[in-house]
């Protein structure tokens, strides 16, 4: 099986970098607030807590055939890590948390989810073809 080059740079790493961002911009840029109240802090620490869980058993759990989560999702690394995203932007409470997010969208899907999805469709391919 013929597998698809994987990049230098880890998922990870984009993440822990649009986390970074986030912070800087919530310290350096604040920009708007976002007027939800105190409710949404708090559920951005919950989908901050519940994306590293999430992110840690999937970690755990990568190389498993079938983990549950692949009924809803491809890639449940991306999921989680995007769940912390979206909970430390809330956490956060400006709209400058949500630019990381955008970027770290656009390089996940583009260097690692493509290049999966296709890995992926070429073993369907392959084992097709040997039946």
């Amino acid at each position: 099986m013929n597998e698809a080059p994987r990049q230098s740079v880890i998922p990870t790493a984009w993440f822990a970098v649009a986390l970074v961002q986030q912070w800087i911009l919530w310290t350096l840029l604040p920009g708007p607030m976002i007027a939800l109240g105190v409710s949404t802090t708090w559920l951005g620490l919950a989908l901050l807590i519940a994306g590293a869980v999430a992110l840690g058993y999937s970690s755990l759990h990568a190389s498993d055939d079938a983990p549950p989560i692949h009924c809803w999702t491809r890639s449940p690394i991306c999921l989680a890590m995007l769940t912390c995203l979206v909970g430390s932007a809330l956490w956060f409470g400006t709209l400058t948390g949500i630019l990381p997010i955008a970027g770290f969208l656009s390089v996940v899907s583009s260097e690692f989810v493509f290049i999966d999805e296709e890995a992926l469709i070429a073993q369907d391919a392959s084992s097709a073809a040997r039946r």
